[in-house]
């Protein structure tokens, strides 16, 4: 299936890049992921919980950047995720463009995704996939938000030249992160509540 999303990063363009590209900072504000392996600056392993009502889903994989386009900040990802019990399985590709705007830095995500096995099920319904990633987007850019905040700050404190080498990923396992797991059913309840008051508002 195929998704779109976007939301904005307080930081200019090129800032923005080098803030992004340190998946050890970013990919722990996504809900429910935990990075498991440093591999190098292109390649991790990592987990995502997902906790379906009574049922909780661990699926363990891959991140690898595919393609870093600098000039033209540009990135490809592409990630791969069995659920740890034989479950089901997720592929993604994920092209990334950053694009300057007046909060800062517009950033529009376009995914392809592939579900296999008992996952592939809760994937038939496409376009209640694609408003549970929207909902996952907008509080993956909140919890962003803010380090991205105290990551400006601390390029304004110090040297541009020496804050920003500083940001670059540490060739050494990440520690284990807090993260929440993602509640299936409450995402899906914020859509639902979303298309009742859609529904009045249009009645």
């Amino acid at each position: 299936m195929q998704l779109k999303n976007q939301f904005t990063v307080p930081l200019a363009p090129r800032d923005a890049w080098i803030f992004l590209m340190n998946i050890q900072e970013v990919a722990p504000c996504f809900p429910g992921v935990e990075l498991t392996e440093y591999i190098d600056e292109n390649n991790q392993k990592g987990r995502i919980k997902v906790k379906l009502g009574p049922v909780s889903m661990i699926f363990a994989g891959t991140v690898q950047f595919k393609m870093k386009d600098e000039q033209n900040l540009r990135a490809e990802v592409s990630a791969n995720w069995r659920e740890e019990k034989g479950r089901g399985s997720a592929q993604s590709d994920i092209m990334f463009q950053l694009l300057a705007c007046d909060q800062g830095t517009q950033v529009s995500i376009e995914s392809d995704v592939q579900l296999a096995g008992q996952v592939a099920q809760y994937g038939r319904g496409v376009g209640m996939i694609a408003e549970i990633s929207e909902q996952l987007i907008s509080q993956f850019a909140k919890n962003l938000e803010q380090k991205a905040r105290d990551f400006k700050a601390s390029v304004s404190s110090d040297a541009n030249d020496v804050a920003l080498s500083s940001h670059t990923p540490a060739q050494t396992a990440p520690a284990a992160s807090a993260s929440n797991e993602i509640s299936a059913l409450s995402l899906l309840w914020r859509v639902l509540r979303a298309r009742i008051r859609a529904l009045f508002n249009r009645t």
